[in-house]
This record gives structure tokens, C-alpha cells and sequence, in this order.
């Protein structure tokens, strides 16, 4: 398979358990098959800037996923809660694009450890607290 088939991600996981981990980088030859494979063919974008998406399940928290990642933007206001494993890429003239190391501090930024969720407030921590993720494949 040609190299230019691969994506460069920014991978960050969650187990059964609920237990959350670092994101880390991950080559993936082909995006659009990875996530009809392990999403039953449906994939949900959310917009974290203009040129960074977070692929992830769609109704993840509703389905009852373990939960993953608090979704805040860059002046930090709440956006969503993302369940199960999600994914970030950069998507630019509707194609997507490989993840710049650059880009990481921006996701980690945006995207924090959900310790958990009391009345009606999301407690929440830095993501370079979680462990790292060793089952990388």
C-alpha cells in the first residue's frame, strides 16, 4: 500500500472501564474505512477550530460509552462531552489532512479529563495527568 494513503491522527482512548488515556499520534492507511469498521458506518465531526475535527461516535454519551473528553473552545466555554475513542485530523478544502505535532498542544487545550460529572457540573483535569495508552497497534 502506498505511503500517501496514510493519515497521520491524533488518537485518544478510553477503555471499558471508563478509564481515560493521553492522545498519542497513530498513522491510518484508510480513515474513511477505519471508521465504518468500528462505528457500524457512521462517524460524527465535531468542529474544535477551523481546521482541526474530532471524529468520534455518534450519541456515544446517549448510547452509554464510557465518557472520554470535555469539549471546550479556545476562550473556554463549554461545548459537548465525547464518549468512546475519538480521533482528531486536520480537514482543509474538504480533504482530510495529517495532524501537525503543533496542533497537539491546541487539542490537549481544548479537550480535558473528565473526572466527573456533579450536580450538573463537569469536574474536570489536565489530560497530561492521564497514563499513556500501551496497547498501541
Amino acid at each position: 500500500m502506498s505511503k500517501k494513503n496514510y493519515r497521520t491522527v491524533y488518537v485518544m482512548r478510553v477503555d471499558e472501564n471508563g478509564k481515560q488515556y493521553q492522545g498519542y499520534l497513530w498513522e491510518v492507511d484508510n480513515l474513511q474505512k477505519y471508521h465504518k469498521m468500528h462505528n457500524d458506518g457512521f462517524v460524527e465531526m465535531v468542529e474544535l477550530s477551523k481546521n482541526i475535527v474530532i471524529m468520534c461516535e455518534p450519541e456515544a454519551v446517549v448510547r452509554g460509552l464510557p465518557l472520554n473528553r470535555a469539549v471546550y473552545d479556545e476562550n473556554g466555554k463549554f461545548i459537548t462531552i465525547l464518549a468512546g475513542d475519538i480521533m482528531a485530523v486536520r480537514y482543509e478544502n474538504n480533504k482530510f489532512m495529517d495532524i501537525r505535532k503543533q496542533d497537539i498542544f491546541y487539542i490537549d487545550k481544548c479537550l480535558k479529563q473528565i473526572v466527573r460529572i456533579y450536580n450538573g457540573k463537569i469536574i474536570t483535569n489536565s489530560v497530561f495527568e492521564l497514563p499513556k495508552w500501551d496497547n498501541i497497534k
